[in-house]
C-alpha cells in the first residue's frame, strides 16, 4: 500500500510541475495588446483655441469624449462615447451614434512618448498631419 501511495504521490507531483512549467510564459513582450493598452489608458487632451477636446480611454475597452469650453469644469463635459481597442499601432475607436452624427468606425495610427505623457494620432481616413493629445487638461 505504501508503495502505491508513494507512486501514485509521485504521479501527482509530476503531472503538477509539468503544469506548472507550461503554464509559464514570456507575457512581457512590448506589443502585445495589454503592454499598448496600459500606455493608453486614462484622460487625453487636445488642446484648440477656446476649446479643448477630451477622451478618456478605460481599461474595459470604454471611452468617452468631451468638448471643454474655456472656464468650463471639465467634469460636466464628459458624455458620448463607445468602444475602443488596439491592434498592433492602429488604435480603433467605435464611435456612438449622437444626437449630430450617426456611430461610425475610426481608425488611427498611434504612438505613444517614451515617457507616457503624449498621444500622436494620424486619422487614417483623412491623412493629414498627427493630432498631438497629453494627459494635462
Amino acid at each position: 500500500m505504501k508503495k502505491f501511495l508513494f507512486g501514485l504521490f509521485t504521479l501527482v507531483m509530476t503531472i503538477m510541475t509539468s503544469v506548472c512549467f507550461v503554464s509559464c510564459g514570456d507575457d512581457d513582450e512590448a506589443d502585445s495588446p495589454s503592454v499598448i493598452n496600459s500606455a493608453i489608458v486614462g484622460k487625453w487632451y487636445l488642446h484648440r483655441s477656446g476649446y479643448t477636446l477630451g477622451r478618456e480611454y478605460r481599461a474595459n475597452g470604454q471611452y468617452y469624449s468631451a468638448e471643454i469650453e474655456d472656464g468650463e469644469n471639465p467634469d460636466d463635459c464628459w458624455g458620448h462615447g463607445g468602444t475602443w481597442s488596439v491592434d498592433g499601432d492602429v488604435l480603433t475607436v467605435n464611435k456612438k451614434a449622437d444626437e449630430e452624427k450617426p456611430a461610425r468606425v475610426k481608425l488611427y495610427d498611434f504612438s505613444v512618448s517614451e515617457d507616457g505623457a503624449t498621444l500622436y494620432l494620424m486619422d487614417r481616413e483623412d491623412g493629414g498631419s498627427a493630432s498631438v493629445w497629453t494627459r494635462k487638461l
